[in-house]
C-alpha cells in the first residue's frame, strides 16, 4: 500500500481514532448507567460494543503507524463530552449516531479512500461500518423492546437466563425475581442457545 502521510484518508483516519476512542468511553459509561438500572443484558451489549471501538481504534492506529505517523500524532485527543442519561435515552442516541456512522460518515471515508486509492484501507472501513449498522438495529430494536413492553415478556414460552447467578427460567415472560439469587426481573436476558 502506498503511504498514508499527508492525505485526507489519513486525515479521516486520525479523526476516526479519535471518534472510536471516545465512543469506547461513552458506551463503558452507558454500560455502568444500564447496570444501575437493572438492564444487565444492555450493559453487557454496551461492555461490549466498547471492546468493539477498542478494536477499531487499534485496528485504524495499526495503519496509521504503520505508514509513518507516531503516536502523539494519532493520540493527541480533543476533548469530547460525554453526555450520559437514562438507558433509554443512551440506546435512542446510541442507534442514531450508529446509523448516521454507517450511512454517511463511513460511506464518504470510504470514497475517498478509494479515490486516493487506499484500497486496503476502504475494505477496512466499510467492515466497520457494518459493524455500525449492527450496533444501531441492536439499539434501536432494545429501544422498540422497552416502549413497547416486550423487553423482558415475549408471546412464546422462552428461555431467561439471570445474568447474576445463571438460574434458568422458562416462560413467557422473566419472573419478577430470581428464585436463585433474588435480583430483580431487569438482572434476565433471553437465553440464545446454538
Amino acid at each position: 500500500m502506498k503511504s498514508l502521510m499527508n492525505s485526507v484518508t489519513a486525515e479521516n483516519l486520525i479523526n476516526e481514532f479519535r471518534r472510536r476512542t471516545h465512543c469506547q468511553q461513552k458506551y463503558s459509561n452507558y454500560a455502568a448507567i444500564a447496570t444501575e438500572e437493572e438492564y444487565l443484558e444492555i450493559s453487557n451489549m454496551y461492555k461490549k460494543m466498547a471492546k468493539n471501538c477498542n478494536e477499531h481504534a487499534r485496528i485504524i492506529a495499526r495503519f496509521l503507524l504503520c505508514n509513518g505517523y507516531n503516536a502523539d500524532e494519532i493520540c493527541s485527543l480533543t476533548q469530547m463530552p460525554i453526555y450520559c442519561a437514562d438507558t433509554l435515552t443512551n440506546l435512542q442516541t446510541t442507534a442514531r449516531d450508529e446509523a448516521v456512522n454507517a450511512m454517511s460518515i463511513y460511506p464518504e471515508y470510504i470514497k475517498t479512500a478509494y479515490d486516493e486509492n487506499y484500497l486496503e484501507v476502504a475494505i477496512m472501513l466499510y467492515n466497520i461500518s457494518n459493524v455500525a449498522e449492527e450496533h444501531a438495529k441492536r439499539c434501536s430494536s432494545k429501544v422498540n423492546m422497552i416502549q413497547n413492553n416486550t423487553y423482558l415478556r415475549k408471546k412464546d414460552v422462552k428461555k431467561w437466563a439471570c445474568n447474576r447467578c445463571g438460574y434458568v427460567y422458562v416462560g413467557c415472560e422473566a419472573p419478577n425475581i430470581c428464585p436463585l439469587c433474588v435480583n430483580g426481573k431487569k438482572y434476565f436476558e433471553l437465553l440464545h442457545e446454538n
